[in-house]
């Protein structure tokens, strides 16, 4: 079929600015460049569901600035009135102010009888217990004891540097609720200890902490104002969201460099296979069509599309010149055993990576769609310019002269090497970590810890109670008191155990109690009439609502103490903050630990296991498309050979100590697919040698992939060199056994 050049590059030319306009226009405000978003958030368990929830808008809205040096105060004065004018910020405030604590004290202050009084009972009950070696707490001697213990603490209270401040409440409330729930207060933000002279600043955001609408605006501003900052002034502060645009910068850049480097690279492969720049844009020409149309494809089936997914399925680009190279070698005779190759090869990497459609994770699965419907788009096309008779024009490929006939006691090494990588599969480990996405600088991980130490924020560990309603979520919580250090809305409201034992001894002792602890202060020398606020309140005593005083009470929290509760019709939950937990005792019903990095780790771990699951069946589909196409001996020959070159490259990676994740098993995928097209092409025409379409096809995707093993991001970082390790492996071994020497 004769063809006008011309005329067949004007049309490709202009059918692929047509495409490149479609996906540009397509794409805008559908790239997403944000770490997280390549995590699938479907999950709707409840447990999920909450700890998502205290990530979003707990954790990663949450930022902490620290100030400290000479004009400290006054500059941290400013920096606070100018985040809380800019409208970016819910709430800015400086943690030793306190003004924070006072919401939340007015609000105990109306309602500090029935909530401070169960706790107060538990607690001298305890200590009563302790002392008399557990006796009855119903007999005249508890009472009498309990009027005593009352007046000691009143008396060391007043002693104390605190009392001025509670001069005017005193007669209110001579138990002391208040004061006790106010130093509760203050050590649940971890701020009563201020050994330090920095200044502390807490925020949170307004606008959706992970999205550039919240983060740009926000990083703006904070660079601006800390560029006005004297030298005098030293200044640090960290959140999730700063890690989460440090990652978006970062790759931005990344993504620049890989995509340059691999053009480049790839050109060079291109122009040493042919000789001149003629031939390799030959070759390339067909090229961009398919893979605009594969990008198409992947944004019209997902809508928004991960960069990573983008620059990992670019390199379909190196992958698909494989296609070009053998079509080039058998321009004038592509029939038989070289067409059915070709299709071989295609279809069985196409169908393993739209095997990948299922996996868990979207970004995988926006990988599978872009690299299965890319490679077979390439193929198709450049069949139809052979067809045309364009290859013609392509002359022929340079045979690369390292590959020498491989001797008997090369095969015996190379045979040696396979075995001592295959056993190192027996060694395999796997570590599921997320920061396998991220790529923050050294420095930015020690700024974290420095500010995170100063907000004593470090050595403890959060667990989530979550319930239908309020008594549930109360209840469950309560059982947590046993924890070492264990802080949360109920160290200072008291337990629903408590409740009942403080309101069945109140019904029928309040009374008695009341008259005993009057008599023991006038006995005291203090003025009883003084107290009479407190004991008319005490005598009627309130029938309150408390588990509604207790969500109440919730909603006056604000700075640090906001994160303790949440009462609403999505989702009611209770945060506990303790030291450590108890070994071999497993958490309450309805507890959950709340490990931002351990529950990401855990969907990780899930994710890898259901990748592995979909790439077995991948892999089997690939494996029975194999032996129809090739036939039952060569067929079976072919796929052993790249399962055995893929399974010794995972086990060089085990010797090496390389753990095994996510995204080392979509690179085995992505390399027994690699392998397999080499291993056809040498079973069905490897008569003397490597075929020279093989060597060249090799070097382009061993370019490619190393462009990737040099990229800074972990998770491309894996995939790169897996790839690259398992291909180079591949290659020798197609040489040294798959290769006939007839």
């Amino acid at each position: 079929m004769k063809c006008n050049r011309l005329q067949i590059l004007a049309i490709t030319l202009l059918v692929t600015a047509l495409l490149a306009a479609i996906l540009v226009r397509v794409g805008q405000g559908h790239i997403t460049d944000d770490m997280l978003a390549l995590i699938d958030w479907s999950d709707a368990s409840e447990d999920a569901t909450l700890a998502r929830s205290m990530l979003l808008s707990g954790e990663a809205a949450q930022m902490f600035f620290v100030f400290s040096g000479d004009a400290a105060d006054t500059f941290a004065d400013s920096f606070v009135s100018d985040l809380n004018s800019s409208g970016h910020f819910l709430s800015v405030l400086r943690l030793d102010d306190y003004d924070w604590v006072a919401p939340v004290g007015t609000y105990y202050a109306d309602h500090y009888l029935p909530l401070g009084a169960p706790l107060w009972f538990a607690s001298a009950c305890e200590r009563y217990q302790f002392k008399n070696g557990c006796p009855a707490i119903t007999d005249a001697a508890f009472l009498d004891w309990l009027s005593d213990d009352a007046i000691r603490q009143l008396d060391e209270f007043l002693q104390s540097d605190q009392a001025e401040f509670f001069n005017d409440w005193i007669p209110r409330d001579p138990l002391l609720f208040f004061p006790k729930a106010t130093e509760s207060f203050l050590n649940g933000a971890n701020q009563s200890d201020r050994g330090h002279s920095s200044i502390l600043v807490w925020a949170r955001l307004k606008n959706a902490p992970l999205s550039r609408e919240g983060q740009d605006p926000v990083m703006t501003l904070i660079d601006a104002l800390s560029e006005q900052l004297p030298e005098s002034v030293e200044f640090h502060y960290t959140g999730v969201n700063r890690f989460s645009m440090a990652n978006r910068v970062a790759i931005q850049k990344e993504v620049q460099w890989v995509n340059i480097a691999m053009f480049v690279l790839l050109g060079g492969v291109l122009w040493f296979s042919f000789g001149n720049v003629r031939s390799a844009f030959f070759l390339l020409l067909p090229l961009p069509v398919p893979l605009l149309l594969a990008a198409l494809l992947t944004f019209l089936c997902f809508g928004n599309v991960h960069v990573i997914s983008l620059v990992i399925g670019g390199i379909i680009l190196g992958v698909a010149l494989d296609y070009g190279f053998h079509v080039s070698a058998h321009r004038f005779d592509l029939s038989g055993s070289a067409l059915r190759s070709l299709w071989g090869g295609c279809l069985t990497s196409m169908l393993a990576f739209l095997c990948l459609v299922f996996s868990p994770l979207r970004s995988i699965a926006q990988i599978g769609v872009f690299i299965g419907s890319g490679l077979l788009l390439a193929l198709i096309s450049f069949l139809l310019y052979h067809r045309i008779g364009w290859f013609t024009h392509i002359s022929d490929l340079r045979r690369i002269d390292l590959w020498k006939p491989a001797g008997k006691w090369f095969r015996c090494a190379l045979g040696c090497f396979l075995v001592f990588a295959l056993l190192g599969l027996m060694r395999i480990h796997f570590d599921d970590d997320v920061r396998l996405l991220q790529m923050p600088t050294k420095a930015l991980y020690e700024e974290d810890a420095l500010v995170r130490s100063a907000f004593s924020q470090s050595g403890r560990i959060a667990l989530l109670t979550y319930g239908r309603d309020v008594d549930e979520v109360v209840s469950r919580a309560s059982q947590l008191s046993a924890y070492s250090g264990a802080f949360n809305l109920l160290t200072f409201t008291g337990t629903p155990a408590q409740r009942d034992v403080f309101t069945a001894w109140n019904a029928e002792y309040g009374q008695q109690f009341s008259r005993a602890f009057r008599d023991k202060l006038m006995l005291s020398e203090y003025d009883a009439d003084a107290f009479a606020p407190f004991f008319d309140k005490w005598d009627q005593f309130p029938e309150e609502d408390v588990p509604a005083l207790i969500e109440g009470l919730s909603r006056s929290l604000q700075g640090p103490l906001s994160n303790l509760a949440h009462f609403s019709d999505d989702g009611n939950w209770i945060l506990t903050s303790v030291s450590s937990l108890r070994e071999g005792v497993a958490l309450p019903e309805g507890t959950i630990p709340l490990d931002q990095l351990g529950h990401l780790n855990q969907s990780f771990e899930h994710y890898r296991i259901e990748l592995m699951s979909t790439a077995f069946k991948g892999l089997l589909l690939a494996a029975l498309v194999t032996v129809l196409i090739g036939g039952l001996r060569k067929g079976l020959k072919a796929y052993l050979s790249a399962f055995i070159c893929t399974a010794a490259g995972v086990g060089v990676c085990s010797w090496l100590g390389i753990p095994f994740n996510l995204f080392h098993v979509a690179a085995a995928l992505l390399s027994v697919c690699l392998c397999l097209d080499y291993a056809l092409f040498t079973v069905h025409l490897g008569k003397c040698c490597l075929p020279v379409s093989v060597q060249i096809s090799g070097a382009t995707t061993l370019t490619a992939f190393a462009v990737l093993a040099f990229s800074s991001i972990p998770a491309v970082h894996s995939i790169g060199f897996s790839v690259c390790l398992c291909v180079g492996i591949a290659l020798v071994f197609c040489h040294c056994f798959l290769v006939t020497n007839e």
